[in-house]
């Protein structure tokens, strides 16, 4: 496939960034219909953004107090707090959401185009995956206009399809914005004889304060270690794992102090359960089982979805097994990790750092399936 030249690739880039923003003026005017609030500021989500603002409100004036949720986002919302002189939630709105729903989202949607057309070594396929990554959250919103019962109505779905467009104060889009930008990172480096270590410490502090942020992004820190570690390299996921855990340092003497255990936290306080306690794999079953109640034909999808990702599995295998391997890790640790929690249920937004992998890997079976119909009857064969 004759490939575009870098120029395009940007413009194409820059032309979904542009799409995004008109897309988010749209919804801002309750286009598709949301419930939007505030002139068209205000995406409710239901209590998480006021808990975040008044934890960030303590942190702003020196003054911490316990809470459920971790430090990362708290930290991040506090100065915006400080020079606002907020009050309540409402008083940042408006930079936040400018921030999470215009900036953020455009940064990631240039980080997945960069992203795929490493792993693809194509900038025509980087830019049709940066353009799946910009129309999901529409996907999604058909998807809950089908199975609105799934999701407990169409005002649940209405609310996740929000989450996935980034427009709540919460933490998740900060949360996805840093994994794509650590996983990017770690794609320069991962196949250099000799990564920087200037690299390798900006990524180990950005992951760290990712973690800060959700504790579930744990769990690409050790695929990032992984990686490494089956290429017989030792450097690399050591100081990735001291700048990580040096970041994520504030959060274990929080612990230390206000729950008198550095592994303890804030959920396991207000829940009166233990992190271990909130995971079982009796919820997949409770899953499966309301899924195929109310969504029609969910054998087939799910038999679907399957065949799709080891297409890709089998297409990008040949290129490097190394990065189809953390590809694959990266997609199914958060489907377990979320998937098996108990508490708040199966909710979309704490599953989009795993967007990305669910993007390349259909990309790649897309092209598994090209290439195959193009060898098996458009390609002459040798005649012996």
């Amino acid at each position: 496939m004759r490939d575009i030249s870098k120029k395009t690739f940007w413009i194409i880039l820059i032309s979904l960034i542009i799409l995004r923003i008109l897309m988010v003026l749209f919804l801002m005017h309750d286009i598709p219909q949301t419930g939007v609030q505030e002139g068209g500021w205000w995406f409710v989500h239901g209590g998480d953004e006021r808990t975040y603002f008044n934890l960030a409100k303590t942190i702003s004036q020196l003054k911490l107090e316990k809470s459920i949720v971790t430090l990362g986002f708290p930290l991040f919302l506090a100065p915006f707090i400080h020079f606002a002189d907020a009050v309540q939630v409402e008083d940042i709105l408006k930079p936040i959401f400018i921030i999470n729903a215009f900036l953020l989202f455009s940064l990631s949607i240039v980080l997945i185009g960069l992203i795929a057309k490493r792993v693809f070594q194509s900038r025509i396929i980087g830019n049709i995956c940066a353009g799946m990554f910009t129309f999901y959250p529409y996907v999604f919103y058909l998807f809950f206009n089908q199975v609105g019962p799934y999701y407990e109505g169409v005002a649940r779905g209405m609310m996740a399809f929000q989450s996935l467009n980034w427009l709540q104060i919460i933490s998740d889009s900060l949360s996805a914005f840093l994994v794509y930008f650590c996983f990017y990172l770690f794609l320069i480096e991962f196949n250099k004889s000799h990564a920087r270590k200037s690299s390798l410490m900006l990524l180990g502090i950005l992951s760290g304060f990712a973690t800060l942020v959700r504790i579930g992004n744990i769990l690409f820190i050790g695929i990032f270690i992984l990686g490494w570690l089956l290429k017989r390299r030792i450097k690399e996921p050591l100081l990735l794992g001291v700048f990580s855990f040096l970041l994520f340092l504030p959060q274990l003497i929080y612990n230390y102090i206000f729950f008198a255990s550095p592994l303890r936290f804030g959920y396991e306080v207000y829940s009166g359960q233990s992190l271990s306690s909130v995971f079982s794999i009796s919820r997949w079953i409770h899953l499966f089982e309301r899924a195929s109640f109310y969504i029609p034909g969910f054998i087939f999808l799910l038999l679907s979805l399957i065949i799709l990702l080891a297409l890709g599995i089998r297409f990008l295998w040949e290129k490097d097994r190394i990065v189809s391997l953390i590809l694959v890790f990266w997609f199914f640790s958060y489907l377990l990790f979320y998937g098996s929690f108990i508490e708040g249920g199966f909710q979309p937004r704490f599953f989009i750092p795993a967007i990305p992998p669910l993007i390349i890997l259909s990309t790649a079976s897309f092209l598994y399936v090209f290439q195959w119909i193009r060898q098996k009857f458009f390609i002459a064969q040798p005649d012996y």
